[in-house]
């Protein structure tokens, strides 16, 4: 299975400890935050197709961490401008028909082949319950785990709890007719979710 890493932002709300680094480089118990991901990954096989998206900046991060390891992935630097979103639409043909996308800021242990398993071949994200709505993006969704809505973290609109986490499970034709602009990941699924 293919993951894509997407490590592209700027971020800015970490200034000044970001400042030259990418989110997944700060370390916490002496261990970078992007070793625990890759740990994980690597624990379900997930580490041998990996693609990283980051901004180009920051590319010399992830080369040094992979310069002593068997398997290199793909390494795609570009200028920060495209969004989550964007981002993914711009580069959709570096990836296969089923993917898993995971954004470089969160930490997680998960047990991805019931994740995989679950609802089989459909899109899917994982969410979890949060105390920073403000600044997430969240979701409502049905009795049977369909999303019904989304609220970007630009919106006003609070009104649950939920969070997506930053782990998608996705099939490539969800970029299918769109055309490359700025946009978030978010805002696709929104808008896919509507079709």
């Amino acid at each position: 299975m293919q993951v894509i890493f997407q490590s592209g932002g700027l971020g800015t709300r970490l200034y000044p400890e970001t400042l030259n680094k990418p989110k997944c480089f700060l370390k916490i118990n002496n261990k970078t935050i992007f070793s625990y991901q890759y740990s994980e990954l690597k624990k379900y096989n997930l580490h041998k197709k990996l693609i990283i998206i980051t901004n180009k900046n920051h590319e010399k991060y992830f080369i040094n961490f992979f310069k002593k390891k068997n398997n290199k992935p793909k390494i795609i630097s570009e200028e920060p401008i495209w969004g989550s979103g964007g981002s993914m639409i711009k580069n959709n043909n570096f990836f296969q028909k089923k993917f898993i996308l995971i954004y470089s800021d969160i930490f997680f242990k998960i047990n991805f082949k019931k994740f995989i398993k679950f609802k089989e071949g459909k899109n899917k994200v994982i969410c979890h319950k949060s105390n920073h709505v403000f600044d997430s993006d969240t979701i409502f969704f049905d009795k049977n785990n369909r999303i019904t809505k989304i609220f970007s973290k630009k919106e006003k609109v609070k009104l649950s709890n939920i969070s997506l986490s930053g782990i998608y499970f996705l099939n490539k034709n969800i970029f299918r007719k769109l055309k490359l602009q700025k946009i978030d990941m978010t805002n696709i699924i929104k808008k896919k979710n509507k079709e």
